[in-house]
């Protein structure tokens, strides 16, 4: 995926933030409550701009308030210079009982450094953290195009209740469903808000029509019933396009999805 990220406009600022985060990083290398740094964000994807941050994450063995401390510092060091360095710090015990949602699975998944990782402990949790059973593949697909097909109807529900804006927000919220479905498909977690209409393009399924069409739903002329029938038509001819790929990757036909939802 990373090719991707390349392809942005922009000047690439990775070098100079890669120096400021290994700086940062290795102020951390001499606790030895710290078993890991990650390095996450732009560097990782290799793409960093004057509008990215500089992400890092200190892992430590359990909660150390000198550690936060100094992360704490350091935060405000940089903010004085202009630059952004989103560190935080959590630990391992902490992690692993957490259930992480699709955003962080992503960030881990795509473009992480594993900058510091002395007894392999971090490579090791971060793979059994990320992992993307098929079971629940099949099931976030399924569920993803039952909503999607029940929001672009649910806007009939909002046109019946006199609420012309939340109709169209159905629509909207349809589209945002058939994107977590299509990141399912393809084998890759939902990414944040901001790379989701980017990263599309980056999948076989998804050609020129399907963006175009895409840009289209999303276009809202006025608030009115019949641009909502017209945002309604295009996005039902999206959900019908990428059904088949779901249907093939849940195996069953799509009267069946609920199976997989429900019970």
């Amino acid at each position: 995926m990373n090719n991707i990220f390349k392809k942005l406009k922009g000047e690439n600022l990775i070098k100079e933030h890669f120096e400021i985060a290994k700086k940062v990083c290795d102020d951390f290398k001499k606790y030895k409550s710290v078993k890991g740094i990650v390095i996450l964000g732009g560097i990782g994807r290799g793409y960093s701009d004057k509008y990215s941050d500089i992400d890092i994450i200190i892992f430590t063995e359990k909660k150390n308030k000198r550690i936060k401390e100094k992360v704490r510092k350091i935060w405000e060091e940089y903010k004085n210079k202009g630059i952004e360095v989103d560190i935080a710090t959590t630990s391992l015990l902490e992690e692993e009982k957490k259930i992480w949602d699709n955003e962080a699975k992503f960030a881990y998944k795509i473009g992480k450094i594993i900058y510091y990782d002395p007894e392999n402990k971090i490579k090791k949790f971060l793979n059994k953290k990320i992992y993307y059973s098929k079971r629940e593949r099949i099931k976030t697909i399924a569920d993803a195009m039952l909503e999607s097909e029940w929001l672009i109807n649910c806007s009939d529900l909002w046109v019946y209740r006199g609420d012309i804006i939340s109709a169209h927000y159905s629509i909207n919220s349809a589209m945002e469903y058939l994107m977590k479905g299509i990141y399912t498909i393809n084998g890759e977690f939902l990414p944040p808000h901001k790379w989701r209409i980017y990263l599309l393009k980056k999948f076989k399924i998804i050609d020129k029509n399907f963006m175009k069409k895409l840009k289209e739903v999303f276009k809202i002329k006025e608030f009115t019933i019949k641009e909502l029938k017209r945002r309604k038509k295009i996005g039902k001819k999206l959900f019908e396009y990428i059904l088949p790929f779901a249907e093939n990757k849940v195996g069953v036909k799509f009267n069946e999805f609920y199976k997989f939802v429900y019970f």
